[in-house]
C-alpha cells in the first residue's frame, strides 16, 4: 500500500481522512463502540485541520479519556496505548469486511497517533512493494552499524515503509527490533516501547507466521519485559523447530533458559550455537554470562578473554569482564575497566553506573555518591535503569534504596531486572521478604 496523501507530525492537512471517517463511523463495527469512535474522531479531525503535532499521549489521556492531565502517568495509566491498538484491530477487522472494497482506508500506524489515508488498489500496492523492500533492506544496512545513529536510521526507514504498507510483515518485524535495540542499550524508557514492539511482533506474525526470528524476539520479550516465562519458552523452542540449523534461534532459547535459571539445558543450547557458528559473539557472550550464573568465574573470564580477543571494541564483553572483577572482589580491577568503558561510551549509563559500584565496594562511599550525582546529571534528559543504580545502593549498603529502586526497575519494565534471579552481586540480599516477593514473580512464571 502506499500513502494517498501525505500528512504527520509536521501538521500537514490530510483531504479525504474527513470522508471516509463517515464511512468508517456510520459502520456496524464502529455504530456501537463509542470509545474507538471518540477516538477516531478526534485522531482524524485533529490531523485534518493540520494538528496533527498536538495528538501525544497526555493529550490524548485528557481530551479523549478524561484523564487529568495534571496527575496523568503514562507509565503506570497505560489507556491510551492500549485503546491505540484496540482501535487498529478494530479498523483492520472492517476493512477486512465491511469496508473490503474501500478504495482507500484510515490507518494508524504503530508507534504513532496520527492517522493516515492509504490507497487499497491492486497497482498501488505493487508499486509500493518495491519501494517497500528497498525501504527494509536500508533499515537492516543502517541498523548493521549497531550504534544509536544507525538503529535511529533503521527505525526512519522502517517506520516508512509502514507508512506505505501497513501490511508489509518484514517492516513490521525491523521495527520491533530497531524499538527493542534502543530499550536494551537504554538510549530509550522501556515503555511505551516495548509495547510497540511487542505488537509489531504479534502483527508480523499474524502476517507471517513461520518467522524464526520474530519468533525469538516475541519470545525474548515476554520473558525479559512480561515476566511470562511458559509463553516465552512457546515461541523460543518454536523458533528453534523452525530454523535448527541458525544459531540465532539456539542463541535466543539458550540465553532465556539461562535466565530462567535452567544451565544445563542453556549450555546444551548454546553448545550448538558454538557448533553452528564459532564466531557468533552473542553466543560467546552468553556462554560467558552462564559461567558467571554458575559461579565458574574462572571460565567465564575466558569466554570473555575470547570475545574481546575476535572483537576488542565489544561494549557488552568489556561491561561484563569489568563486572567480572567485582563478583571476583577486585574493585580496584574493575573501577580501571569501568573508567576505561565510560571513556569510550560516555554516552552510555554502563561505564558510570559501573565506576560508582566499584568505588563503593572499595569502600570509597564519598566518590561513589560522587560517581552516582555524576550519573544523574549526565542523564538527566536520558533514562537511567533503576536496576543499576539499584547495585549501587547495595554495595553502599543502603538496603531501602535498593529495594525501592528494584521495585521501580519493576514497574518501569527496566530490561536489567531480568538479571536478579541469577546475579552474583544480589546473591546475599536473597532470603529478604520483600526482595523474594520481587523474585517470585519470575518463579510463578517458571523461572
Amino acid at each position: 500500500m502506499r500513502a494517498a496523501t501525505t500528512g504527520g507530525d509536521d501538521g500537514a492537512t490530510q483531504p479525504g481522512l474527513g470522508d471516509e471517517l463517515g464511512r468508517v463511523l456510520s459502520s456496524a463495527a464502529f455504530r456501537s463502540a463509542r470509545r474507538h469512535r471518540r477516538l477516531l474522531e478526534y485522531l482524524v479531525v485533529h490531523a485534518v485541520e493540520g494538528r496533527a503535532a498536538a495528538l501525544k499521549e497526555s493529550v490524548l489521556a485528557a481530551e479523549v479519556f478524561d484523564r487529568p492531565l495534571a496527575t496523568f502517568d503514562p507509565v503506570r495509566d497505560t489507556i491510551v496505548r492500549v485503546e491505540a491498538r484496540r482501535l487498529r484491530q478494530r479498523l483492520s477487522q472492517y476493512y477486512a469486511t465491511e469496508g473490503a472494497q474501500a478504495v482507500v482506508q484510515i490507518g494508524l500506524p504503530v508507534g504513532s497517533y496520527v492517522p493516515v489515508l492509504q490507497q487499497r488498489d491492486t497497482a498501488a500496492r505493487r508499486a509500493g512493494s518495491l519501494q517497500v523492500n528497498d525501504l527494509v533492506e536500508r533499515g537492516y544496512h543502517f541498523m548493521r552499524a549497531a550504534d544509536e545513529a544507525g538503529i535511529r536510521n533503521g527505525l526512519a526507514r522502517f517506520e516508512a515503509a509502514l507508512r506505505l504498507e501497513p501490511d508489509h510483515a518484514g517492516a513490521h518485524l525491523g521495527a520491533a527490533r530497531a524499538w527493542l535495540n534502543l530499550v536494551s542499550a537504554l538510549l530509550e524508557a522501556p515503555l511505551p516501547w516495548v509495547e510497540h514492539a511487542t505488537e509489531a511482533l504479534r502483527r508480523s506474525l499474524a502476517l507471517d507466521p513461520g518467522q524464526p526470528e520474530a519468533l525469538t524476539l516475541l519470545g525474548s520479550v515476554l520473558h525479559r519485559y512480561e515476566f511470562d516465562w511458559p509463553a516465552a519458552e512457546q515461541h523460543l523452542k518454536r523458533a528453534v523447530e523452525l530454523a535448527p540449523q541458525r544459531a540465532f534461534t539456539h542463541s535466543g532459547y539458550g540465553y532465556h533458559l539461562m535466565l530462567a535459571g535452567r544451565f544445563e539445558e542453556a549450555q546444551a543450547q548454546l553448545k550448538v550455537v558454538r557448533e553452528l557458528d564459532p564466531h557468533f559473539l552473542n553466543g560467546r557472550l552468553q556462554m560467558a554470562m552462564l559461567r558467571i550464573g554458575q559461579q565458574r568465574f574462572a571460565d567465564a573470564d575466558k569466554e570473555l578473554a575470547a570475545v574481546l580477543d575476535l572483537a576488542p571494541t565489544d561494549m557488552p564483553a568489556r561491561a561484563m569482564s569489568a563486572a567480572l572483577r567485582l563478583y571476583t572482589g577486585d574493585p580496584e580491577a574493575a573501577l580501571e575497566r569501568y573508567r576505561a568503558l565510560d571513556a569510550a561510551a560516555p554516552g552510555q549509563t554502563i561505564g558510570l553506573a559501573g565506576v560508582a559500584q566499584a568505588l563503593a565496594m572499595a569502600g570509597r562511599r564519598d566518590a561513589a555518591l560522587a560517581a552516582l550525582a555524576t550519573l544523574h546529571e549526565r542523564f538527566a534528559q536520558r533514562y537511567v535503569s533503576p536496576y543499576q543504580v539499584a547495585l549501587v545502593h547495595w554495595r553502599l549498603g543502603d538496603l531501602q534504596a535498593t529495594l525501592r529502586l528494584l521495585d521501580e526497575a519493576a514497574r518501569t519494565r527496566d530490561p536489567n531486572l531480568v538479571y536478579a534471579p541469577t546475579d552474583p552481586a544480589l546473591a546475599s540480599l536473597r532470603g529478604n521478604p520483600r526482595f523474594d516477593s520481587l523474585l517470585q514473580r519470575h518463579r510463578r512464571t517458571g523461572s
